[in-house]
Formats: structure tokens, sequence, C-alpha cells
């Protein structure tokens, strides 16, 4: 709502409408007494702002009022209806129930504001106050449950398409000792374990069913999972950039993010968590230029979700993980850094759920972003696939699964990392691209115009066979085995 009242601290908020929070939809008396009662008190000169309770709940719209009035807002957890018996914090920030909204009206009307929202039978409570440090708190009592800065809150997408400076890392895990991990001379049992492992097992399935589907996928979602455990911030990063991953390998260009962010708790690490979630989300949306449109708070036993929905350029064509045409140059995209933090290899083939989870370098990202699109659209590239769980040899091993019976790959590239790091490691960011002959060297000068590395690492062969250095050598049936056992 406009506004011509500069003075807009030390306003009271008001909640409006049910008393208790509920799930059914409203009643059409209550819902016209409601209608009738918002028109007559939005022509008032004091009311300074107001917003319907929607996604996100009460929080979220009490910090989009904020941000409109440029305040902040000092909530009090004892006033809001029904959340005094149920005394639990995070429901305050989650609380979604039809027929509320929220207000800020001038202190010195709030009388009269009252007095006109119950002339129509409208329950009406004061539960905060605005203040002009710009930031949302909420209290019990003098006890600050949660204090978060209403830009966190905002999830804002006005930044730049740069690269933001990465502040120091907050992580509860330490870095993993490589050098104790047990390298075997042969690795062919370790790849089909991780075949067959339940993580990669979803991962796989979900391949098929697109390709099932046939239809070009527009939207992708991915929760924070073993990354977002070991440090949120880095996991919410690394979620955002993986749901828009999806979706570039297709050839569609990421536009929009949903956030879901779990709710907090009062002790100081549940608050911590929220904050570097947050801010991790802030800051992979801002730098992957991606527009929030929704942002919500979801129960805080379940993970951070972000979803990302996208376009498909005209005249593009559709590309998949299908290795279609013998002899095609198998290549990478990006630099292969081979992090085992927080790897399905680690936890697999040696138990351990630790770490610090992989980098997400978004500049490149966005780079290889615009090298997929405009290799798609002039049809330089065959086949992508994105290397995500259990690295680069199970991502070649799932396209392999995918392509027509008697497709295989051969694989010979060279590393100064260790075997284990190069065949499982999960760096984020890669990508593996089919390319026929003829068409290398417009790829490769394309890539170097955009500035990202290209390595072709193998061929595309007409054997039911995986080769991969000396490291193992399997047969399509062996594959086959490994992914039917769960």
């Amino acid at each position: 709502m406009e506004t011509q009242n500069a003075i807009v601290q030390d306003q009271v908020l008001f909640i409006l409408g049910a008393e208790t929070d509920r799930t059914d939809l409203i009643a059409p008396k209550e819902l016209e007494a409601f209608s009738l009662s918002i028109a007559e008190l939005s022509l008032k000169p004091y009311l300074l702002a107001l917003s319907y309770i929607a996604e996100g709940g009460i929080a979220a719209s009490s910090a989009e009022l904020a941000e409109y009035l440029g305040v902040g807002i000092d909530i009090s957890e004892g006033k809001i209806p029904a959340l005094k018996q149920k005394n639990k914090p995070d429901e305050l920030l989650f609380s979604e129930s039809p027929g509320r909204c929220l207000a800020v009206v001038s202190t010195s009307h709030k009388n009269e504001a009252k007095k006109l929202l119950r002339s129509h039978s409208i329950p009406c409570r004061e539960i905060g106050i605005t203040n002009s440090n710009r930031v949302l708190n909420i209290r019990r009592g003098k006890t600050s449950l949660c204090s978060l800065e209403i830009a966190e809150l905002m999830f804002s997408h006005s930044a730049p398409r740069t690269h933001l400076v990465l502040p120091e890392r907050v992580s509860t895990s330490s870095t993993v000792d490589v050098a104790s991990l047990k390298q075997p001379r042969y690795y062919k049992r370790h790849l089909k374990s991780l075949l067959s492992s339940a993580e990669v097992q979803k991962e796989f399935q979900l391949l098929q069913e697109q390709l099932e589907d046939g239809k070009l996928q527009i939207m992708t979602a991915q929760s924070g999972g073993r990354f977002w455990k070991l440090d949120p911030r880095q996991g919410a990063i690394l979620a955002v950039a993986s749901a828009a991953r999806r979706l570039t390998v297709s050839g569609v260009e990421p536009r929009y993010a949903v956030i879901s962010v779990p709710a907090s708790g009062h002790d100081s690490d549940s608050i911590r968590t929220l904050r570097e979630t947050i801010s991790g989300f802030q800051f992979a949306t801002a730098d992957l230029g991606l527009q929030v449109i929704s942002r919500q708070f979801i129960s805080s036993d379940e993970e951070p979700l972000v979803a990302v929905v996208g376009e498909s350029p005209e005249d593009s064509q559709v590309i998949t993980h299908l290795l279609h045409n013998p002899d095609d140059f198998i290549m990478m995209l990006g630099n292969h850094r081979g992090e085992l933090g927080g790897s399905a290899y680690l936890k697999e083939i040696h138990g351990k759920e630790e770490g610090l989870p992989p980098v997400s370098d978004l500049v490149v990202e966005q780079r290889i972003r615009e090298i997929l699109i405009t290799g798609t659209k002039v049809g330089l590239i065959s086949s992508a696939s994105v290397v995500s769980l259990g690295g680069l040899a199970v991502t070649i091993a799932q396209m392999i699964l995918l392509s027509p019976d008697g497709i295989g790959a051969r694989i010979y590239m060279s590393s100064k990392i260790r075997n284990d790091e190069l065949l499982f490691g999960e760096t984020q960011g890669l990508y593996i691209i089919t390319v026929k002959e003829e068409n290398i060297m417009e790829l490769e000068r394309l890539c170097m115009q955009i500035g990202v590395t290209c390595t072709a690492i193998g061929r595309v062969i007409d054997k039911p066979i995986y080769t991969f250095n000396d490291s193992f050598s399997v047969k399509l049936p062996e594959l086959r085995d490994a992914v039917s056992k769960i």
C-alpha cells in the first residue's frame, strides 16, 4: 500500500482475522466481512502498510512489510493467537492460517483502527512494533528467540550477476584425511557398490523417468542433503547450483527459484544454522541470476529445499544423457578437483559422513550454462550429463546404462589427483558431454572464448564395455546387475 508517512518506526503491528490456526477454507460470510473491513481500513490515512499472510507465514509477511517501510519489526510471540497454548516458536515462522493479514498502523490511531475492525466483528491484536534497525526480532518476554536481518529473509535477487566474495566458511566438519584412505589397485567392486547404493539408485531412477517421459524438464528440486548437514551455508549454495545444473544440462535456462527453509528452534545452534542456510540461498540465487518468487518456512525436522524453474530457448533441440554415436568424443567441461568431503564414495565405501563439502564456482557455472545452451542450439553437443552423486565414474556408467544396447565407453585421462578422487570425487559444476569429431574444434573455440576448460577424456565405443584408465573394466551386464540391486 502507498503511504506518505515517513515516520514509520515505533508504529503498531496488528494481526487481523482468525483467532486460531486452521487449514480449512474461510466461510463466505466471514470472507465478506473480512474483505469489507480491509477495504474500509485501506482508505484510512493511519494505515501505513498491509499484507495478507501467505506462503512463508507470519515471519515472511512481517519481513515484506518491514522491507517496504524500510524498518525492522519486533514481534512478541506470546501475543499471537493460538500460539500461546502451543508454545512452539517454530510454528510462529510457518503458520499460514487463511483469513489473516498483518497491518502496520500509526500508534496514535491504533484505538481508532481497533474500533473499525471490531465494528465488522474482525478480531484484531497488537503483536509487535516497528523499529529502526531493519531487523526482525521474535521475542518471548525478554528472551530473543530469533533475530534476522530483513535483507536475509527477503532473499534479494537484485544483486548483479557477478561473483560475490565468500565470507569465512563456518562448518562443524574438519577436512578429510585422504592419505589415510586405503587405495586398491582395481576399483571395479567400488563402482558396482556405488551404483547399487540407495542414494545413487534414487538419482538414476529419476533420470530414467525423465527419459521415459520424453518431455523437456523445466523444473527441478534439490534438498540440502549431506552437504547441508556438514556445512549449512555451503550446502544451501550447492543445493541451488545443483537444481540449476539439472536444467542447464538439458538446454533449459534457469530463471526462478522457490526456497523452503526449516524453521529454527530457539537455541544458538539452531539460529546459526538458520542464518547460514538463508545466507547460502541468498548468495547462490543472486550470483546465478535467479529471481526468488516464493520463500517459506517448513518444519524444523525437514531439510531445506529449493525448486528452480527455467525456460527453453526458442529453436533449441533437447539434449539427453544417452550416448548415441560410437566414435563420439567424450569431453569434460570444468576443472576436476576430486573433492571427497561428504561424498557418496566416502559414505558407502569407507563408512564416513564427514569432511568439508566441495566448493562451487558460480562464475564458471554461468559460463558453462552459456556453452551448453549455445552448443545445444547450434547442434554442437550430442549428449550431456552433470557429474553428481558418485562422481565422474558413476556419471559415465549411468550414461551407458541409459543408452541403447551395445554402447560403451573407453576413458583415458591423466590427472595429478589420486585415483579414488578422480573416479569418485564430487567436484561441483563438472559436466560430461559427447561431441562428434567434426564439431570438436568449434566447441573448443567456443569454450576458449567464454573461458571454460574443455578436456577430451575418452570415446564412445560400439562394444558393451566400460573401461576407465587401468582402474577398472566392467561389462554392461555387470553394470545392469549392479543397478538392479538395492
